[in-house]
């Protein structure tokens, strides 16, 4: 919490490395790089201006303080930086000295959970067997637990019966209508999965109708394996912190 005064008053930027982290409207915004930042908090921290002052007294009137000033005057050093999959916002642990970003697309807060029965029967359409229906049933129950890993959800059977459609419909708990975009195609990760997940897609990965292939042509069974019981990831960023993914993915193979 901000109880203490004094904590509030550091807690305005929070630096890691060369970038910067501006607390504004109750939760903390993106990366800034040092060249931006200076603009940047003129902008974040004017609704502060009484208790922020961005400028000093110089030799020939008022002068804007640099960076470094700020966040001795105003912020706090981060030790790491991290992305948590099920993190609504950005927000930073004074105690640990950690921030915690959110992905791009966090876990949609507008969608209320309806039930519809010809929804189940289309469902347990997928298989006769009824103990694979209530696996398959379990895995969307437990879809958005991604603080732990869970089985890849293989779905086997003739065109047009739907199967990339569920992998899609499951990743609208992510992503909104008006991005356009889906489920994370697992091909487009294969390389270098982490920076996908968090930035551009979801933590909902779908191989549509072939796995990832090593470059004899080989489906990459190892690297699957890795992914699919993987709780953190480190990720390597250019002009931002590197963080540490944390988080499980959600996978649906549509063969």
């Amino acid at each position: 919490g901000l109880q203490d005064p004094i904590e509030l008053k550091k807690r305005w930027v929070v630096r890691r490395g060369k970038c910067f982290y501006f607390f504004i409207g109750g939760r903390y915004t993106r990366a800034y790089e040092e060249g931006e930042a200076s603009n940047m908090a003129r902008i974040a921290l004017a609704p502060a201006s009484r208790s922020v002052k961005l400028w000093r007294e110089g030799q020939q009137g008022p002068v804007p303080m640099k960076m470094s000033e700020i966040v001795e005057a105003y912020g706090t050093v981060a030790n790491a930086v991290r992305i948590d999959l099920t993190a609504q916002h950005n927000t930073y642990d004074q105690r640990t000295k950690i921030l915690t970003e959110a992905p791009q697309y966090p876990i949609r807060q507008d969608i209320e959970p309806v039930y519809h029965e010809i929804v189940e029967e289309w469902l347990r359409s997928f298989t006769e067997d009824e103990r694979l229906q209530e696996k398959l049933l379990d895995w969307l129950a437990t879809l958005l637990h991604l603080d732990e890993p869970t089985a890849a959800l293989v779905l086997h059977g003739q065109a047009q019966t739907g199967k990339t459609f569920l992998a899609h419909a499951c990743a609208r708990l992510w992503m909104p209508p008006e991005t356009g975009m889906g489920a994370t195609d697992l091909d487009d990760i294969a390389g270098n999965w982490t920076s996908v997940l968090v930035e551009e897609g979801c933590p909902l990965l779908l191989a549509d109708e072939n796995l990832p292939k090593d470059y004899q042509g080989n489906p990459r069974i190892d690297f699957l394996r890795r992914l699919i019981a993987r709780r953190t990831q480190s990720l390597r960023r250019k002009g931002i912190p590197d963080a540490q993914i944390v988080g499980a993915a959600r996978i649906v193979i549509a063969l």
